[in-house]
């Protein structure tokens, strides 16, 4: 069947309908039609739209076409669709796209090339090939290639350049980068890198070895030449465990101390200490008055280091060659040694003024070093096989002297003023030292944690350390007290033997608890007193429980947390104790009234008359017999108002008489019941 015609307007609005769904081929098609018809402006305008338009879409399908061949790595077809797809729509970025990919099949050219050239030995072709490979293409593996070439090459300069920017991660290329760098003279850094090599290969070993005999040949050399003392020596440090000789060591050591020279007219004191330690195992005097200094510098600058500072400090005053340099004179060299002293004193004091807590403690410290270095040097004399031992308790465990130390305290006991002044000195130069260090700045748990453990330490140091040991837990003890805690039970046991050694902490304690006035305070200090007396009973131990047991009681009594008859048993105990307790006897007269008033109401309370007769008959006290006569005159006011016939009320005044009599057969209110009784 033949197909309808179509006319020129329903063409139109079918080619516009196609247009707004850009359908662009389809709407093309019906403008054209509409076009032969009748021609106009317009019409041709939106053909010409179309056309653009399926370019367009074109185009874009090329391009992802393109990108579907470069994944693939199909770079010549990708780049066939990239030029069709500029052809159409002559966009820049497509045109930089299609530059890159005729970079990147040159690159790909390249480094076949590169690749055949290395396997057929040319190095140095090879390396130019490589770095032909655009920046793109250039990877990290081409980059290795290219260095690798260029060490095989004999392009050591280039190489060094080469690897300078890359992470070196296999032991290849580390081998590679050091040989360049050993190469061109940079011994240091071959080594450097060489040093993370795991290998035992004899002929890298070998290879080694000689880098650094010739990193030492270039270190004389350069010492001749130059003054580069920090660098000569930073790169000596390396290889000295590995030289044949004590040569370079002594290169070496040259050169650290003409560093520290140069270091120190610049002020340069950290990086000083930073050579300076660790601290060698023996002191020479030169060394030692190097470390006075920096430490000082150290101290003056920054308040840090003190601990140390006051160990180098004090040791190099005393030091028999350092201070021979001071003066000729004795006198003048005493002088001289006590201002430095002082300068030094004064420093410390000035931090400790600004309230720094671990100034305070390094100041403390010091004033007890200063005195145990001023007793070793008396106690040396002018014996100059001795001279060597006059340091710092610090010095001595730092560098090994304490046992000599205390063997010379041992063999010089009558030297002390007394057995503590013996101990104490022998006990901070011992292994327990740095406890009594600890506890000179009430840091009790250090302290503590510093004993040594029994049977870990010489037994020439027994006694010194047993001190130790008594003195740490007794303070310690003291503190757990006037903290509200109760003692350790061990602590009893070296508490006495402490008390058994000197007398003076005994005191110490007996001032305390003497001091306190909290009943739960007081309590805990009644135990130990008490525990102490069992075991030590002393004159002073027994007067202050007398006392700390009658003020307790009478604090729990007054508190109502105790009775009148358990504080009178308590006092009396006291007493018993101490019957020259001044505070007991004046409470005894007290409690055994309100005892006796107690037992008088608590009869009275219960009309046991007989007895409470007998309580105040038998009391010295007015107090008691004023509360039996109170009684007695409220109960005879109090007749007229009882519910009692003739004869009940003159027998009760009949007893009442009596009773009253029997306690004061001449008080008044037996005048009083006389006049009652007359009624009846």
């Amino acid at each position: 069947m033949k197909k309808k015609p179509q006319n020129r307007d329903s063409i139109l609005a079918k080619a516009e309908k196609f247009f707004n769904r850009e359908n662009y081929s389809l709407a093309k098609r019906e403008f054209e039609k509409a076009d032969r018809i009748a021609a106009q402006d317009d019409i041709t305008e939106k053909i010409k739209i179309c056309v653009r338009e399926i370019g367009q879409l074109k185009a874009k399908d090329l391009v992802k076409k393109a990108r579907k061949y470069a994944k693939k790595s199909k770079l010549q077809e990708a780049l066939r669709c990239f030029e069709q797809a500029y052809g159409i729509s002559g966009e820049d970025w497509i045109r930089e796209r299609i530059g890159q990919l005729k970079g990147d099949l040159s690159g790909s050219d390249s480094i076949e090339a590169a690749i055949q050239a290395e396997a057929s030995g040319e190095y140095e072709k090879a390396a130019g090939l490589y770095g032909q490979v655009p920046g793109i293409q250039k990877g990290k593996d081409t980059r290795f290639k290219m260095a690798h070439c260029l060490v095989r090459a004999g392009r050591y300069n280039e190489a060094v350049s080469a690897f300078k920017d890359l992470t070196l991660s296999d032991y290849s290329a580390m081998y590679d980068c050091g040989f360049a760098l050993a190469k061109v003279g940079k011994y240091h850094q071959c080594l450097n890198i060489w040093g993370s090599i795991e290998s035992d290969d004899s002929a890298f070993l070998k290879q080694r070895a000689s880098v650094r005999s010739l990193l030492a040949a270039d270190l004389y050399d350069r010492f001749e030449h130059s003054e580069d003392f920090a660098d000569i020596y930073q790169e000596g440090v390396s290889i000295v465990d590995f030289a044949g000789d004590g040569g370079i060591e002594d290169l070496v050591e040259y050169c650290k101390y003409a560093w520290i020279d140069q270091l120190w007219k610049e002020e340069q004191y950290e990086t000083i200490m930073g050579l300076l330690l660790p601290f060698p195992p023996e002191m020479e005097a030169d060394l030692l008055t190097l470390y006075a200094k920096i430490f000082f510098k150290l101290a003056e600058i920054s308040g840090e280091h003190l601990s140390d500072f006051i160990m180098f400090w004090l040791t190099t005053m005393y030091h028999p060659e350092i201070s021979g340099k001071f003066s000729g004179r004795p006198e003048e060299r005493d002088n001289v040694r006590r201002a430095l002293i002082r300068k030094a004193e004064d420093l410390l004091k000035k931090y400790a003024d600004v309230g720094d807590k671990s100034s305070k403690a390094a100041l403390a410290c010091w004033n007890v070093e200063k005195k145990l270095v001023e007793d070793i040097q008396a106690l040396v004399g002018d014996r100059e096989d001795l001279s060597g031992l006059i340091c710092s308790p610090q010095f001595a465990v730092r560098f090994g002297k304490s046992r000599q130390i205390i063997q010379v305290i041992r063999d010089n006991r009558s030297f002390f003023t007394d057995l503590e002044h013996y101990l104490l000195t022998g006990g901070y130069y011992s292994s327990a030292g740095p406890s009594l260090f600890y506890l000179e700045n009430r840091q009790y748990d250090k302290a503590l944690a510093g004993l040594p453990v029994f049977g870990s330490y010489d037994t020439g140091e027994s006694e010194f350390v047993g001190y130790c040991v008594e003195r740490v837990q007794f303070a310690c003890g003291l503190h757990c007290l006037e903290e509200g805690e109760g003692l350790p039970g061990q602590y009893i046991e070296t508490t006495v033997n402490l008390f058994n050694k000197t007398s003076k902490y005994e005191q110490e304690l007996i001032d305390k608890a003497i001091d306190s006035h909290e009943p739960d305070k007081l309590r805990l200090y009644e135990d130990v007193l008490s525990e102490l007396y069992s075991r030590r009973p002393t004159k002073g131990i027994k007067d202050a429980l007398s006392l700390v047991m009658s003020r307790r009681a009478i604090l729990m009594f007054n508190m109502r947390q105790m009775n009148s008859k358990v504080l009178n048993t308590t006092i009396r105990k006291a007493l018993k104790l101490n019957p020259e307790n001044e505070f007991a006897r004046g409470l005894l007269g007290h409690v055994k009234i309100n005892v006796e008033i107690e037992e008088l109401n608590h009869a009275l309370d219960r009309h046991k008359m007989g007895k409470a007769c007998r309580i105040a008959a038998k009391s010295e006290n007015e107090e008691v017999r004023d509360v039996f006569f109170e009684f007695m005159e409220r109960g005879l006011k109090e007749f007229d108002g009882y519910d009692m016939d003739s004869p009940e009320k003159a027998f009760f005044l009949r007893e009442l008489y009596k009773w009253c009599a029997d306690v004061d057969e001449s008080h008044p209110i037996l005048d009083k019941i006389n006049n009652k009784t007359q009624t009846f």
